[in-house]
Order: C-alpha cells, then structure tokens, then sequence
C-alpha cells in the first residue's frame, strides 16, 4: 500500500506502514474484507437494487463488509483531505509552471470543500485498490524473476547495501520502472 499511496498522493503524503506496522492492520483487513467478489459487485455495479431492497430490509451487503468500506472511504478521505491541505500551504511546491494543477484546482472551485473532498476521496478508493492489487501481483513477478537471475540480484543487493536508504539506489529504482512498466 506504501507503493500506490506514495504515486497517488506524493511520498510526503502517502502511508509509510513498512515503517510502522501497527498502522495497518484495520485497514488492510478492511480491504482484504471489502474486495469479497459478491459484495464488491453488488456495491459497485448494482447500487440501485441494493437500496431498494435495503428499504425492505433485505440486506444484500453483509453489514461487516459495508464497515469496511466505511473504513476505507475515511482512510482515503483522511489522505486526501492531508494532501489538499498540504498542497494549500505549500502551493504546489515542485509543480513546475506548465503543470494542470491550476487548471484542475480552477474546475473544482465551484464545488463545496467538503464535497470536493469527497468527490476525490471516491475516485481515489478505486484508484487505490486498483494500484495495491496491481502493485502486489508486479512485485511478486519482480520476486520470481530476481529469484531465477542471480547476478541480477546480487547486483541488486550489493547495490542497496552501500546506500544508507534504499531510496538512493538508482538500480532500485530502475528494477521497479522497468518491472512496472
């Protein structure tokens, strides 16, 4: 989750729960819990039929699956609204003049903040599952193909042992772009 939430919201911004464990567990479960084929379906493609019949008291959605996606929707609308606030302050420090944000921020001016929020908060909850699905299936085929390439890997791993933070390492960088891509 590090992975997506850091490209989605900006390192500054995303989740670091490999530095710190404790912080993930009620919401991974909740994605593990929330992404059950039939609730998954039912929530996202036949909306309409599930309030109707929740009008009769036919609940299609298990109420332990409709809590976790509470949880995730509060999870992204807290990252989110971080990462508004912080693109606020810092007036989109680093986006280079050409860049869409006024453009984009200009188009959602008109909608209410907390609406806004939202808005973007839901949008992101697909983006994010999206991306923690994906990212999980590339870096255990990265995993795989490192474990059948040795030199590769020692290359990789003599690589990350002269570097006081693996973010420094180009050849890291460059296994993940290239695996991604």
């Amino acid at each position: 989750m590090d992975v997506i939430t850091a490209y989605i919201y900006g390192t500054a911004n995303g989740t670091n729960w490999t530095g710190h464990p404790n912080e993930a567990g009620d919401y991974l479960a909740a994605f593990l819990h929330a992404v059950e084929p039939w609730p998954f379906f039912a929530s996202t493609e036949i909306q309409g039929l599930v309030s109707v019949l929740g009008w009769f008291g036919v609940d299609l959605i298990p109420r332990s699956v409709n809590s976790a996606f509470d949880t995730i929707h509060s999870f992204v609308l807290n990252l989110t609204t971080h990462t508004i606030n912080n693109l606020k302050t810092d007036n989109a420090v680093g986006c280079s003049p050409t860049s869409n944000w006024t453009e984009i921020w200009q188009r959602l001016n008109p909608i209410p903040e907390t609406e806004r929020a939202n808005l973007i908060a839901s949008d992101m909850v697909d983006q994010l599952h999206a991306g923690h699905e994906a990212s999980g299936i590339v870096l255990t085929y990265l995993m795989w193909e490192l474990s059948k390439n040795p030199t590769p890997q020692n290359r990789l791993r003599n690589d990350l042992r002269s570097f006081s933070s693996p973010r420094n390492s180009e050849l890291l960088d460059t296994v993940f772009m290239e695996t991604m891509i």
